[in-house]
């Protein structure tokens, strides 16, 4: 099965009501259709998986959470404001397109309405074991992996959904990766989504320590100068070095490596001997 799409998991599923937000909404809620009744109101499963957690919270009501398992790793989907306590327990199977035992939409925990909050998250390491925690760290907007499927899906949902969406595109790799060398040059943040500027650094030599994905300002470097954009890094000049060789002057070797004299003056002492290193870049 495509690891990046899924079945709108609501059989009367008639559009968004809130959309996901990084650090703030986790999901997405899904709407049910005034149409519908309660025939049409099976929670079904995005993907085939197996019930890893399960049960009620003060905050989610009735909820289950579903690994799903592929070559390249895993991933989970959290099904939140059931109407009813799950009936299934750690282990059990879930089917592509099909009710997961009594999951119906419904309004439990806090919420101020029926509807189906749905978490998705994105593919981890097969090694990393599902805590509630490590869901919510790693959830995505589910909306760009859901299609609908007439096979799966009643007549009620919505037509924003009635042809398959194409297989989203793979997330572009940061510009510039952790231990990457630098130069600071621009706006720093007391935070990655903060909204104003703390200040500025001017010319600073770092390196890169952190990146948070999918925030404003997602890079932070040694000593923790503040959070940045991509474009307020450049990297750092690479060095380079030169062997001093038996016959060489300072000026054969600023010719050889393509120099002035008074750059290869500026990085080195200008007394040299066969076999020092000097740096002429």
């Amino acid at each position: 099965m495509n690891n990046n799409v899924g079945i709108v998991p609501l059989t009367d599923a008639a559009g968004i009501t809130q959309k996901f937000k990084k650090g703030v909404h986790y999901g997405i809620d899904i709407a049910w259709s005034t149409k519908a009744n309660d025939k049409y109101c099976e929670v079904l499963a995005w993907q085939d998986g197996v019930v890893v957690d399960g049960g009620y919270g003060a905050e989610v009501g009735n909820f289950l959470v579903i690994e799903h398992t592929y070559t390249t790793g895993k991933r989970w989907t959290c099904y939140i404001h059931l109407k009813d306590k799950p009936n299934l327990k750690k282990g059990d199977k879930v089917t592509f397109g099909k009710q997961m035992g009594n999951a119906r939409r419904g309004t439990s925990g806090h919420s101020t309405g029926v509807h189906l909050h749905l978490y998705l998250t994105k593919i981890v390491q097969p090694t990393v074991k599902y805590t509630w925690e490590r869901m919510k760290q790693n959830c995505i907007d589910p909306l760009p992996y859901l299609y609908y499927s007439p096979k799966y899906n009643t007549e009620y949902i919505s037509k924003d959904w009635t042809k398959p969406l194409p297989e989203p595109t793979p997330p572009t790799p940061p510009k510039y990766k952790i231990g990457d060398k630098v130069v600071l040059n621009g706006w720093i943040f007391k935070s990655a989504d903060a909204k104003e500027p703390s200040g500025t650094v001017r010319n600073k030599t770092t390196y890169v320590t952190r990146y948070a994905e999918g925030t404003k300002h997602p890079y932070n470097t040694t000593g923790d100068l503040g959070w940045c954009n991509e474009g307020a890094l450049t990297l750092a000049p690479t060095e380079e070095y030169y062997i001093v060789a038996e016959g060489d002057t300072l000026v054969s070797i600023a010719d050889k490596n393509e120099i002035t004299l008074e750059k290869l003056c500026d990085l080195n002492p200008q007394l040299i001997t066969v076999g020092q290193k000097l740096r002429v870049k």
